[in-house]
């Protein structure tokens, strides 16, 4: 069965796992699973013989080596019709948390960056100046501000203890940012546009949106809210540019970010990346 005659259900579950296996990109998602659309495998089934079931696309692309469990999955994919279920939510929610920390990582900060706090030698992060001024940031743009009204943030306080985070702890505190961003995403989407409209929409958009709650709040962006709710794209371009407020009071576009999310919002032209699920 070809990608696009996939369920939503069956393409989330699959991109799932591709994004575990570290594999990001949509097209390479849909081109390697597409190359055994014809179902079965074409080297002896047995497990000794699975490292090589990737040979039949010709050369490995990036990451290939790390996901041969998936042909397995794919298999089944291609043989078993698989209805929908009460889980079908959290399948995507996962897609969609998972898209939010691979832009944390990809936007918010970088390991060649001299100022990014990364420590090649020992592989650590440490707290860096950050760049909107206020408490230090860590990592991929966790900042050490999440002490509120007497709670203490488990990440902040392992920070305090060690004094820095490996790249492994980093990645799990960005989850922890994306998870509770895409929480306050939701209700304040809910509370604009209707109960229940955020579960109608793709990993995708849930996503778009949850970068919004990150760097400000998404409510200063009502029109952006409804222009998604209403399905025009050309719309949600327009309402999508930030700004930023120089020290002398100057109001100036973030201009790589706003071009970075006008490419992701691209994306949402290319099944199964639609506005809506």
């Amino acid at each position: 069965m070809n990608w696009d005659k996939l369920s939503l259900r069956d393409k989330a579950e699959l991109m799932r796992i591709y994004l575990n296996s570290g594999i990001s990109s949509l097209s390479s998602m849909r081109d390697h699973y597409n190359k055994y659309a014809e179902g079965g495998y074409t080297e002896d089934t047995t497990t000794s013989s699975r490292g090589n079931l990737l040979q039949r696309g010709g050369n490995k692309t990036s990451g290939e080596s790390e996901i041969n469990p998936l042909i397995k999955v794919i298999d089944k994919w291609n043989n078993v019709s698989i209805n929908s279920s009460p889980k079908d939510e959290d399948l995507i929610e996962d897609i969609a948390i998972k898209d939010v920390l691979r832009r944390l990582m990809d936007v918010e900060n970088n390991k060649k960056n001299p100022n990014s706090g990364w420590d090649e030698k020992n592989k650590r992060w440490y707290p860096h100046d950050s760049s909107e001024g206020g408490e230090k940031t860590i990592g991929y743009g966790f900042k050490l501000n999440k002490h509120t009204q007497g709670r203490k943030d488990p990440w902040q306080t392992k920070v305090e203890e060690q004094g820095y985070l490996t790249d492994s702890q980093a990645i799990q505190a960005a989850d922890s940012m994306a998870r509770l961003f895409y929480r306050s995403t939701k209700d304040t989407y809910d509370n604009r546009v209707g109960k229940g409209k955020f579960s109608l929409l793709s990993p995708k958009t849930r996503s778009f949106l949850t970068d919004y709650a990150y760097t400000g709040s998404l409510k200063k962006f009502k029109n952006l809210m409804d222009a998604t709710a209403s399905g025009d794209l050309h719309r949600m371009k327009q309402e999508s540019s930030r700004t930023y407020t120089d020290k002398k009071g100057r109001t100036h576009p973030t201009k790589q970010r706003n071009d970075y999310m006008l490419r992701e919002l691209d994306s949402l032209n290319n099944s199964p990346y639609s506005i809506f699920k």
